[in-house]
């Protein structure tokens, strides 16, 4: 079977079931995976993934990272996950106070019980 033959959907029940072959199968065959009828691309090795991770010139964030909310324009808003650096840092580095191992502790019985109300 050759690797045009591969689809991935992500939107697929059916694959949600058992991904794995699926995903074993990008990996030996189609490492940069691009699927044509959603027209979006896949790196499935994780040596590819941390490179892309790391240039993030070439592989911004700022146009989505969300399929459903990729496009040709930049995301507007502050949602961090849509940035590049250096806007990025500047962000990460002003709410990553608020994140300690200490703060997330001291949050966990506040999150447990809104947790429990909400699925009460």
């Amino acid at each position: 079977m050759s690797a045009s033959a591969i689809e991935y959907d992500p939107y697929s029940y059916e694959l949600d079931l058992d991904p794995y072959p699926v995903y074993r199968r990008m990996r030996d065959e189609a490492p940069v995976y691009y699927n044509e009828r959603l027209d979006f691309y896949a790196l499935t090795r994780f040596q590819d993934n941390l490179d892309a991770f790391i240039d993030w010139q070439t592989y911004s964030s700022a146009r989505g990272t969300v399929l459903e909310l990729m496009g040709n324009d930049e995301i507007p808003g502050n949602m961090i996950i849509f940035m590049d650096p250096p806007r990025q840092t500047r962000y990460r580095n002003l709410v990553s106070k608020a994140f300690t191992p200490a703060r997330i502790r001291d949050l966990a019985p506040t999150i447990r019980r809104l947790t429990v109300e909400h699925l009460d």
